[in-house]
């Protein structure tokens, strides 16, 4: 799975190939038998479940043919390790091989020796400690018991990643937790403001601005593609103060979190061509123009308007329980920020009246599997941004 050329393309063997792997029993014995396997395609060729199934039922929903539906079941099933063991990325491990893997990933250190010598953080030692009296733990439990909450540690499926590639964690089975109020997510207002906080011309590392104008009739009226350090100080101070519009929003009220159901992430939907975006830092012109084809098609306005899309890539800082920033970076959260908005007058965007932040930023973590959708009026949302645009529920 890979954007090339700013096409996202999806590899495997073709239906009637007598190799390709055809059911989930048919890859749990191959992993015994070669021993681990990365999911995804990695830099060694032919090195994937990916590239030993076919591309036609990823993400459908199919138990018997799709290999989304097969990690599930191979992780509930305990016959093969799986986690995020390769590159923090997804893979499986024998039972044989398991105990060479953990061997080598730890240093020989079982983890109580580890944060002995020092070579664990607290936040990895809050979250093992719960493993003491018990084996398995549903994530958001583990999260609120570690102390990873608002005013707590940060950053926990980072921390969760760092041990499953020490092999001290494994994931063994897959239940969302649904928010009872509106069964979404709600978004934590600390977050939001964190990524605002940069959003000054001093401070931004939003790397570039891309957008179209659509006039009254919903005709195309132009693009623009640049590189935002090149616009002038003007500029970028009415540009920011646009951006920011969507994550400046009341919380939970103008700002909601949407989820991409599994039928929203099948190849050629939108959230791939999203990914897509944000991975080629918006400067295919061929994506950028699909991506606006379908806002034009889909989106209700009675006048002029705008469709802006900006791209950043921000380094979050570590930061202690206390908040008081740690130094170093952890990880990159690389993000885009859509707004439409009626134009006040030639070629200007006025006040945004729609838009989303993708992907979520939950945890300060992207979250792939959500969005952040602003609307201007909550009391009447352009529900066509969300629903047959973003296609998320």
């Amino acid at each position: 799975m890979a954007v090339e050329h700013g096409v996202w393309t999806m590899y495997g063997m073709d239906w009637d190939d007598p190799y390709r792997i055809r059911s989930c029993r048919e890859l749990i014995n191959w992993i015994n038998e070669i021993g681990f396997l990365p999911f995804f395609k990695n830099e060694i060729e032919g090195f994937s479940a990916e590239e030993h199934t076919s591309n036609r039922y990823w993400w459908t929903g199919n138990k018997e043919q799709d290999p989304w539906e097969w990690r599930e079941i191979i992780a509930r099933s305990g016959e093969v390790a799986y986690g995020k063991f390769f590159h923090k990325k997804a893979g499986f491990i024998s039972k044989e091989w398991f105990p060479y893997f953990a061997n080598y990933r730890r240093d020989g250190y079982d983890f109580d020796a580890r944060w002995e010598d020092g070579l664990a953080s607290i936040r990895c030692k809050k979250i093992m400690d719960e493993f003491k009296n018990r084996e398995e733990w549903m994530s958001h439990e583990l999260k609120k018991r570690a102390g990873f909450y608002k005013g707590g540690e940060k950053n926990f499926s980072g921390i969760i990643t760092e041990l499953q590639m020490q092999a001290y964690l494994v994931i063994h089975d897959f239940r969302q937790k649904r928010n009872k109020k509106e069964d979404i997510d709600l978004i934590n207002r600390e977050d939001m403001l964190e990524l605002t906080r940069r959003m000054t011309p001093a401070r931004t590392s939003i790397t570039r601005v891309a957008g179209c104008y659509i006039d009254r009739e919903g005709e195309f009226d132009g693009s623009f593609n640049t590189n935002f350090l090149k616009l002038s100080g003007s500029d970028r101070a009415r540009n920011l103060k646009l951006a920011k519009t969507v994550p400046f929003a009341d919380t939970n009220k103008n700002l909601k979190k949407y989820e991409f159901a599994p039928k929203a992430q099948k190849p050629g939907s939108m959230r791939q061509l999203l990914m897509a975006m944000k991975e080629c830092g918006l400067k295919n012109d061929a994506l950028m123009d699909t991506f606006y084809d379908v806002v034009m098609e889909r989106y209700h306005a009675d006048s002029e308007y705008a469709v802006l899309v900006f791209h950043d890539r921000y380094d979050i800082p570590a930061k202690a329980a206390d908040k008081e920033r740690l130094g170093e970076s952890e990880e990159m959260f690389e993000y885009l920020i859509c707004i439409i908005c009626p134009l006040s007058g030639e070629y200007e965007p006025g006040e945004p009246e729609c838009g989303f932040l993708f992907p979520a930023f939950t945890d300060r973590c992207g979250d792939l599997n959500h969005v952040n959708v602003y609307q201007k009026n909550s009391g009447k949302p352009h529900m066509e941004l969300v629903s047959k645009i973003l296609g998320v529920e």
